[in-house]
């Protein structure tokens, strides 16, 4: 019994992240911008913390700020990064990525940050992805004055 409720809860976790019927709404991606090989550093919210984490904030109407400290991608990155943003019924997919692979044999930790314009408030499933490799999600409640801090190695 225990081992299919497990079973339950895991497929459940897996379709919430399925992207079979993408439908790309009014949401939109602005500011996006990311750090050269070892984070903003003095401009980092995150500078003295390793840990991988999100922060996502309510800036104004509308209009929510991520902020994706410590995530890795290889040392030499000939395009740099780039996100994909797709929200299908209550999930909202960011899929982080290498414009170009690169070719290094070292990863390097890297600050993203983005925001999300007319983004209607509602509760949310917040997917994040590295391709079509499921990273972790979280349901946060997209709201005026909204700020969670999130440990993305603790994301289910």
């Amino acid at each position: 019994m225990k081992v299919s409720l497990i079973a339950f809860f895991a497929a459940v976790l897996f379709l919430g992240c399925s992207k079979s019927e993408e439908t790309h709404l009014n949401v939109k991606l602005a500011n996006f911008s990311h750090s050269e090989c070892g984070g903003f550093k003095s401009e980092s919210l995150f500078a003295d913390e390793l840990q991988e984490q999100l922060i996502v904030a309510h800036e104004q109407k509308q209009v929510y700020s991520i902020s994706h400290s410590n995530v890795e991608f290889n040392c030499c990155l000939p395009k740099g990064l780039g996100i994909e943003l797709t929200l299908r019924n209550d999930t909202i997919y960011i899929d982080e990525k290498e414009i170009e692979l690169g070719l290094c044999k070292c990863m390097c930790p890297y600050d993203l940050y983005f925001e999300l314009v007319d983004l209607e408030e509602g509760t949310y499933v917040l997917c994040l992805m590295r391709g079509s490799v499921v990273r972790g999600t979280a349901r946060l409640g997209f709201a005026k004055g909204m700020m969670e801090k999130i440990d993305v190695s603790a994301m289910n």
